[in-house]
């Protein structure tokens, strides 16, 4: 059996104060379990605490698991043996096994928890009390009938000193080594009973001695007693044990004792604790929950009863009748000495008295502050005063001041409100802060603070208000009409508790709600402080206890729920009701301990010594239920479409307030975000769960700050229905495709045989309507471009071909200078190879513009085609004094019109000559993800913005030379041209200015393939 350690009392209150009413460590009973609530019957007969923390319960009506929130009962039962009920052991192994005997002497064991396993229809019972070896062990000694003592009154005490070595002290000391019997000493003292503590053996006579037992020797040795209570003249009342704990209790007198070794091992100390018990004679067990402070008792008639120590008491002055209600401010004005305000009165405290301050009659209770100097400050009708404590001097400060004032210590200065104004006082000299604009009551200052950047805080009915740069004070966002109580800065957080309105954080200048505990008993929160990273917050209704980490978790993720435990009236609080609203509402004493006031007294505590309430226990699956019929733990939970209901049960040993018990769950697909379970609820329920395959989660509350994984609990799947499969789906949808694609293609049928003539003939006098419109469309169009291109690019050169003529007739009629006719007709030349060119250009435009005329694609190469173009106009080039390189790779190859590509070369070539005033050109080629490039680079001067945008107009087909209202030149029948090519061959031309010079780049399609792609998009 495991080793018990029962805590110490974690509320050290002031109880050496001999003039208080005061209570130390005491047990009170929590639960009472009895055949009408839990137990199947009344007669516990063994109890014993497993690794998990469940306590089994052996009763005479079955085998009862207990978790320390509810019960469960199994009925134990196996092949070959009848079910039985009436349960009579319970041992526990040195690996954590735990054994259970029937009365008919059949062994079971535990199974993961749930499932007690038949291990041996023995028929005849185990008379040892205590632990065995192991589970081999054990049934090997039940076999062979070893662990009986008949020569004793008592039942032997059975120790389990290792998984291999077992001892048993009965008449004498034996030890055994896995099976073999390894010694058996004669003890030098009868005993009248024997047990373990520890490793320890400990024997009593009926004389009342106590004897420490070698184990090794079997010899005894004496041990002194402490505390040891009067004896009857049989002896020793039962001792009650459970292997491997270091305690041991017994009943006398219906008084509960704890036995325990000193420090030294020398002598047995036994303490009375202050509880109430059944009559001793009824128990029957005593079991204690290691760490936790509960204590369970078995009888034999009336059940279990369930104690559990008080962690929280309240205290006030023995001799004043009004300490022992309401108690407010309060303040240490030295160790051990305390000042305190009730029923508008003042008390001091101390050690060896307590009594009414006379000077401090009708003392507001609200506030009672203590400064730098050790004096007190409070409020007296509409006057604050100062009283000296050690001279016992009163002192008025402030005359006039409303009912509901503020008072703050802070190092040597002391803040005051007046509810019209914020002062401070240092030194007995006063200073106004600030005065406030006020309507009425709920605007006057109720608390005061100073944040670390040194601005004044206050809080009122209105809310919280923070002093700016101008002196003035700005409400802070979210905390609107809100009655603020309390403002505290506790490292990187300003906490803000409100009456009726929760806990809020405020951040970067907003208030943040913080969440509620599970009881909503931060709905009025009164006071914070921080110890070793606990925050410890009074409210109306209890303590609650937080750790920063659950709260810097909270505000990264609000899915992590903080975990917030509350310490109420299962930790000994009669009245749970905190006093809030006053300054201080805590009181840091100098010993260590926290001092609240509270309804019923003042109640002080050691924070370092309560016990951390998170539940120390792993999360337990437990049975699952579909439709209310049991799920068998050996099949997977697939399950069909049309389930009504699912309950997953789990379990989560818990040995503190259950309330603290917090436990929070998530379905993905189905609950979403994690939701909390309410109190003592220990089965999730989804009722008409959609199809899907999902994964339940479970996990305690707080567990992401404690750094505890979440990991999947329950897996199941809800089939879809058989009409919501994808191969009903795709045969309905196939089967409605089918349907639609027979009715259209009757209803076509029909309409083609009533519409076909009519198709036919609109048809065709269509296409030919429609093909003559075009044929006139571009008769006009030709001839309208002809036209144009005579009167712009054929009859000038010709005028100024007469008048230069005419020039030279003249000039030579005249006799004029030979360097004069000379210019004149190299004039004439020009204007001649001007006309020249227009016109082949002219010639070449038609062509193209024919409707016979259509491209012939075939594979050219690049380079030699540059090269017959540079040749062909090779000699009017060198001539301008422009040289031309061809830098094509000889090797490119593409499927075009040589032809058309020879027009767009001849006329950039042309241009280069006659517009670019150049003295070179490069032509080069290049493969480009989309096709061929084949650019043309010259020196020249370039082309002014506005000409070149004349040039894309015309590349983009807006030609010059098919509007009729043109009035000036055109950019010329070059461009027109070269357009109308690369439209035939599917490419498109950009210019570039080259600096200097212009870079005009051909963009060609690879194949005819990709030139009518290119067409088809133009066209679009």
């Amino acid at each position: 059996m495991k080793r018990a350690s029962l805590s110490r009392t974690a509320i050290l209150l002031v109880s050496a104060l001999s003039g208080f009413i005061s209570c130390a460590q005491r047990y009170e009973t929590w639960r009472h379990f009895n055949s009408n609530n839990g137990l199947p019957q009344n007669s516990v007969v063994d109890m014993e605490l497993d690794t998990a923390g469940y306590v089994w319960i052996a009763t005479e009506g079955g085998l009862v698991r207990y978790d320390g929130g509810a019960l469960r009962t199994f009925e134990l039962q196996g092949e070959g043996v009848l079910p039985a009920k009436r349960i009579r052991k319970i041992i526990p192994t040195a690996l954590g096994e735990i054994i259970v005997e029937d009365a008919y002497g059949n062994v079971y064991t535990i199974h993961g928890h749930i499932a007690p396993r038949l291990l041996l229809a023995a028929r005849h019972r185990t008379q040892a009390v205590g632990g065995a070896s192991s589970v081999e062990m054990h049934l090997a000694h039940v076999r062979s009938r070893r662990l009986f003592s008949p020569n004793s009154e008592r039942a032997p005490a059975s120790h389990a000193v290792s998984e291999h070595e077992y001892l048993l002290i009965g008449d004498s000391l034996w030890g055994w080594r896995d099976s073999s019997l390894v010694f058996r000493r004669t003890l030098e003292h009868p005993l009248q009973q024997s047990f373990f503590l520890g490793d320890r053996a400990i024997g009593l006579t009926s004389a009342g001695e106590v004897f420490a037992i070698d184990v090794s020797t079997g010899g005894m040795r004496s041990l002194a007693v402490h505390g040891k209570p009067a004896l009857s003249a049989s002896g020793w009342p039962e001792i009650f044990w459970h292997d491997r704990r270091s305690e041991a209790f017994m009943a006398l007198n219906d008084a509960l004792f704890s036995l325990r070794l000193n420090q030294s091992g020398d002598a047995l100390v036994i303490t009375r604790l202050d509880v109430k018990i059944p009559p001793s004679r009824s128990i029957t067990d005593v079991l204690s929950i290691p760490r936790v402070g509960v204590i369970l008792i078995g009888t034999a008639t009336t059940g279990l009863h369930v104690l559990r120590e008080e962690r929280l008491h309240a205290m006030g002055c023995n001799s004043y009748e009004a300490t022992k209600g309401s108690v407010f401010a309060h303040a240490e004005v030295g160790p051990d000495e305390l000042y305190f305000a009730a029923a508008r009165k003042v008390f001091f405290m101390a050690p060896d008295q307590c009594r009414e301050i006379p000077e401090l009659v009708d003392a507001n209770p609200f506030n009672l502050v203590k400064d730098h100097d050790g004096a007190l400050w409070f409020l007296r009708a509409s006057t604050i005063l100062r009283y000296d404590t050690e001279r016992r001097v009163l002192r008025p400060i402030v005359e006039g001041a409303k009912p509901t004032v503020a008072l703050k210590a802070l190092g040597d200065s002391m803040l005051i409100s007046t509810g019209h104004e914020i002062r401070s006082w240092r030194f007995g000299r006063e200073q106004v802060l600030a005065k406030l604009t006020t309507l009425g009551y709920q605007d006057w200052p109720s608390v005061l603070a100073v944040d670390d950047a040194g601005r004044v805080m206050y809080g009122s009915d209105r809310g919280l208000f923070i002093q700016n740069d101008l002196g003035g004070y700005d409400g802070v966002p979210g905390l609107e009409d809100t009655d603020v109580r309390t403002i505290e800065r506790v490292e990187e957080f300003l906490f803000v508790g409100t009456y009726g309105n929760g806990w809020y954080v405020v951040k970067e200048g907003k208030a943040l709600r913080m969440p509620n505990d599970p009881t909503g008993c931060l709905d009025y929160a009164h006071s914070f402080v921080l110890r070793q990273g606990i925050l410890w917050i009074s409210t109306n209704r209890g303590l609650i206890r937080t750790t920063l980490e659950d709260l810097r978790g909270y505000l990264k993720d609000p899915q992590q729920r903080p975990y917030l435990a509350r310490f109420g009236s299962a930790a000994g609080m009669v009245n749970l009701e905190f006093n809030g609203g006053c300054e201080p509402a805590v009181v840091e004493l100098s010993n260590g301990l926290l001092s609240y006031p509270a309804l019923e007294g003042l109640v002080q505590f050691d924070p370092a010594l309560i016990p951390d309430p998170f539940p120390a226990r792993d999360l337990i699956q437990g049975r699952v239920h579909v439709d209310g019929e049991r799920w068998s733990i050996d099949r997977y939970l697939d399950l069909d479409h049309d389930v009504e209901q699912i309950q997953f049960e789990f379990s989560l040993p818990y040995w503190g307030d259950p309330e603290n018990a917090q436990v929070e769950y998530r379905i993905p697909g189905i609950v979403e975000g994690w939701q909390l379970i309410s109190n003592g609820v220990r089965t999730i329920e989804l009722i008409r769960p959609p199809p899907g395959d999902y994964v339940v989660h479970v996990r305690k509350v707080g567990s992401a700050a404690r750094h505890i994984e979440d990991a999947p609990f329950y897996g199941f799947v809800v089939n879809r229905p058989l009409w919501a499969t994808w191969p009903a789906i795709l045969v309905y949808g196939a089967a409605l495709v089918l349907l639609l694609y027979i009715g259209t293609k009757l209803n076509t049928a029909r309409l083609r045989r009533r519409n076909k003539w009519l198709e036919e003939n609109v048809a065709l006098q269509t296409e030919t309507i429609l093909h003559a419109n075009q044929e006139l469309r571009r008769a006009v169009t030709h001839q309208q471009n002809l036209i144009s291109v005579i009167s712009h690019d054929v009859v000038p050169p010709l005028r100024f071909v007469a008048r230069v003529a005419q020039s030279a007739e003249v000039l030579l009629r005249e006799g004029r200078p030979g360097n004069d006719l000379g210019e004149t007709l190299a004039d004439l030349s020009a204007s001649t190879q001007k006309l020249h060119s227009n016109a082949e250009s002219l010639l070449t435009w038609i062509r193209t513009r024919s409707k016979h005329t259509e491209p012939h694609f075939r594979s050219v190469a690049l380079h030699a085609l540059v090269e017959q173009g540079t040749d062909r106009v090779r000699e009017m080039i060198q001539q301008a004094g422009i040289r031309a390189l061809n830098e094509v790779p000889p090797q490119d190859r593409i499927e075009t019109d040589p032809d058309l590509l020879g027009i767009v070369l001849h006329n950039l070539l042309m241009n280069v000559r006659t517009h670019a005033r150049a003295s070179q050109l490069i032509i080069r080629g290049a493969l480009s993800p989309n096709g061929y490039l084949l650019s043309i680079t010259d020196n020249g001067v370039g082309i002014p913005l506005a000409i070149l945008k004349r040039l894309e107009d015309e590349l983009k087909g807006n030609s010059q030379l098919d509007d009729p209202e043109r009035i000036g030149p055109a950019t010329g029948l070059g461009f027109v041209i070269i357009a109308e090519c690369m439209r035939q061959i599917g490419g498109r031309i950009t210019l570039a200015c080259a600096s200097p010079g212009l870079r005009v780049t051909i963009h060609l399609p690879l194949s005819p393939a990709q030139q009518k792609a290119s067409q088809n998009t133009a066209a679009v």
